[in-house]
């Protein structure tokens, strides 16, 4: 099994950038305030990998600005290793000098006025002390660098910046400018090679052999290509696997290895063949801390990791153990087919908190193709339905409906009425209650968004909820409406919608029947009629909220995630914005959605009473503290909290009145028109709170029925079928795919 050991690093204190592992070490860039020049100063620093230790290289200074020049500023873009073992810095120089006149007043004339600029690059070569050994002015290649720029119109303007840089066994030097110009030096900075390659290239590697090789897209997809600096051009392009975009050096038999779902990989180019190495996270490895990675001679893997939360640095050493070796613990498998940031943060503290219980986590994300994203869902789902049930898992885009009905999930409930700290009540109300199935909590998230459909109160009545026909109402009395949805909605995109929310409607899992010949579904079919086939571009010129407010527009889709949302909404349409919802039989269409991952039990979970525990801290009242918290809280006590927060003023004295004034909290615009929102109003929170208590459904999904409705669907788009033809054969197959299910 794979297991981490951490060592803390000792002796920084800020945060660093650019590193580069070599021989045991770690080589980073840190910038330093000088109190005497009143600048900033970079600096290189070495971390001995095995004790943790990190000192200042002292035999390293920055370049000096040219003679007659002040306000020299010298920053480090970047670190590469070198082959004699020293390595090599790319520095930026932006200096000025000024050429006062005769004459020249501090008081009252502008020095900058007759400021003269000079900026400049070089590469230098240090040993491992930080001693320069030699340096090459970049000038003659940025001045290559910037000719293809020209030729080839880049996108950027013609502005130049240096992306990437890195070296091979000889010394030669690859240069990638503005992800798309290579330079090829040589060892002492002869231009040998400069050209545009198309497509968007991310950064140098150095591979086992010595040579040096880009990443990125180029015609035939992602790709390794090789530089030649004896043939001043490239070598073929090595395909690299759907998903290794996040590249780093390889060691041993592995040419490269890359991060993909939370899985260090090693790449082998002659054979074409990813091999899945270890499991960051079942490590306890945050990948969104890794400053960099390298595979060791003796098989394990090596993560220097750098967490902006407090500026700390730690060493992961990643190696294989015998499993008699490691601690026995209890296991539960947490499977997702895609890991959010929050939840990889929550797995990563509960299984540090060494409680005995650890969660493992398997993310399916790691099946998808470029082919089929969805072959991650799909096989998680084939999984459970066959009886490989995970313990816990992230139920967005799976039939939780057909789970539940087949005796798959456990009744949430049945734990937070047994829970001593949670209870239902500490939940919003209707929102749990949009979260049941037939009575039963099957899945539960800590945040929560509402999808709805926006409109004008003078358009669409000041009061929420329609039927499908009062919509059609609507739109026929308004025939100038140039858009009724967002610009380029089409069928496809408003059937998958409509579908996500209302899909319970039109399917009972416990007792098989399907109502998919219903008046209301058949109504749905015509409806689409109003939208286009295919998706086009239509740039109408301004914002959604001009559109409506000028007319052109009827509805506006709209997914609130958190306060603000609902705020820019509110404020952008001078209080007229009501949200109507989608059209539903009952005539209430504003859904939930899940704003966070929604988590399920099994009923096969060998510890449910622990995997409540692991949940329930995502559920507690200080959730909202998590950093990259999004949503509205379901628990009620954060609610409260959040909206506190969202209502609290930011003020300031007005020096000139002496009023006190308030500081707006964020802005919307669309081209031209901007507005300013302030802190939310009384009036506002309740109006928040009301369209809450309006939310009594949640989105509901099912990739099997969709893929039915989409095939069926197709001759009626093409008018070769009516909606009640469609409808029937629609519920025909969806009622013989339940009942062959349950």
């Amino acid at each position: 099994v794979w297991v981490s050991e951490f060592t803390k690093v000792n002796g920084i204190e800020d945060y660093i950038s650019n590193p580069v592992i070599l021989d045991g070490k770690a080589y980073v860039s840190q910038s330093g305030y000088d109190e005497t020049t009143g600048t900033w100063t970079p600096g290189i620093w070495v971390i001995d990998l095995s004790t943790g230790e990190a000192s200042k290289l002292e035999g390293y200074t920055p370049s000096a600005g040219p003679e007659g020049y002040e306000d020299v500023y010298v920053s480090i873009n970047s670190l590469s290793a070198a082959a004699d073992g020293g390595f090599w810095v790319s520095e930026s120089i932006n200096a000025t000098r000024f050429n006062l006149p005769e004459g020249f007043n501090e008081e009252t004339d502008d020095r900058y006025q007759y400021a003269e600029s000079f900026t400049t690059s070089t590469l230098r070569h240090l040993d491992a002390t930080g001693a320069e050994l030699s340096s090459i002015d970049l000038t003659a290649a940025q001045e290559s660098a910037q000719a293809n720029s020209d030729a080839s119109s880049d996108m950027y303007g013609g502005s130049i910046y240096l992306s990437s840089f890195g070296s091979d066994a000889e010394g030669n030097i690859g240069l990638l400018y503005n992800q798309s110009i290579v330079v090829m030096l040589s060892s002492t900075g002869e231009v040998l090679y400069s050209g545009y390659q198309e497509g968007w290239w991310d950064r140098f590697v150095t591979l086992p052999d010595g040579s040096l090789a880009m990443s990125g897209s180029g015609n035939t997809g992602y790709v390794l290509r090789p530089l030649d600096f004896s043939a001043k051009g490239f070598g073929d392009d090595v395909e690299l696997p759907n998903g290794a975009y996040n590249i780093y050096p390889g060691g041993g038999e592995y040419t490269v290895s890359y991060i993909d779902s939370s899985y260090v990989y090693g790449f082998k180019a002659e054979t074409g063949e990813a091999v899945q190495l270890a499991s960051l996270i079942n490590c306890d490895v945050n990948e969104e801390n890794i400053n960099a990675l390298a595979l060791t001679d003796d098989g394990g893997i090596l993560c220097l990791l750098f967490s902006y939360d407090d500026n700390s640095a730690e060493i992961a050493r990643i190696v294989q153990k015998d499993a008699s070796e490691v601690p026995q613990t209890k296991t539960l498998r947490l499977a997702c087919n895609y890991l959010s940031q929050d939840l990889r943060r929550r797995v990563l503290d509960f299984n540090r908190s060494n409680s005995g219980v650890r969660i493992e986590v398997v993310d399916y994300s790691q099946y998808a193709t470029e082919d089929d994203y969805s072959a991650g869902v799909t096989k998680l789902n084939t999984e459970i339905i066959s009886g490989n049930v995970p313990d816990i898992f992230v139920s967005d885009q799976l039939p939780i409906e057909q789970y539940g009905a087949k005796g798959l999930l456990y009744d949430l409930y049945t734990l937070i009425d047994a829970d001593g700290e949670l209870s239902r009540e500490s939940f919003i109300p209707n929102i749990l209650k949009a979260m049941e199935s037939d009575g039963k909590l099957y899945s539960i998230a800590s945040s929560f968004g509402i999808m709805s459909l926006v409109g004008n109160a003078d358009v669409v009545g000041e009061e929420m909820g329609w039927t499908l026909q009062e919509m059609m109402d609507v739109i026929n009395a308004h025939p100038e409406v140039q858009y009724v949805l967002d610009p380029g909605t089409t069928k496809a995109a408003i059937l998958q919608t409509m579908l996500a929310l209302n899909l319970n409607e039109y399917v009972d899992w416990a007792t098989g029947e399907c109502s998919f010949n219903s008046q209301d579904f058949i109504d749905m079919l015509d409806f689409l009629k109003i939208f286009p086939e295919e998706f086009t571009y239509d740039d109408p010129g301004t914002g959604p909220y001009e559109l409506m407010s000028d007319g052109r527009q009827l509805l506006l889709q709209y997914d609130l995630r958190d306060f603000v949302d609902y705020q820019t909404c509110i404020v952008s349409t001078k209080g007229e914005a009501v949200f109507k919802g989608y059209p539903t039989a009952e005539g209430v269409g504003n859904v939930l959605s899940y704003a966070d991952s929604p988590l399920c039990i099994s009923t096969a979970c060998k510890a449910p009473e622990e995997a409540w525990r692991f949940i329930s801290s995502l559920l507690d009242e200080d959730s909202d503290e998590i950093e990259y918290f999004s949503g509205l809280p379901i628990n009620a006590r954060a609610y409260d909290a959040a909206e506190a927060e969202a209502m609290k003023r930011d003020t300031y004295k007005d020096d000139e009145t002496g009023e006190e004034k308030e500081w707006p909290k964020g802005s919307a615009g669309w081209g031209d028109y901007s507005v300013d929102f302030y802190a939310m109003t009384r009036e506002e929170a309740d109006g928040l709170r009301s369209l809450i208590d309006a939310t009594g459904r949640a989105v509901a999904y099912d990739q099997n029925i969709m893929n039915i409705i989409n095939e069926e669907i197709q001759t009626f788009m093409n008018g070769t079928k009516t909606a009640e033809q469609t409808a029937s054969l629609i519920q025909d197959r969806v009622s013989l795919y339940v009942n062959e299910q349950r």
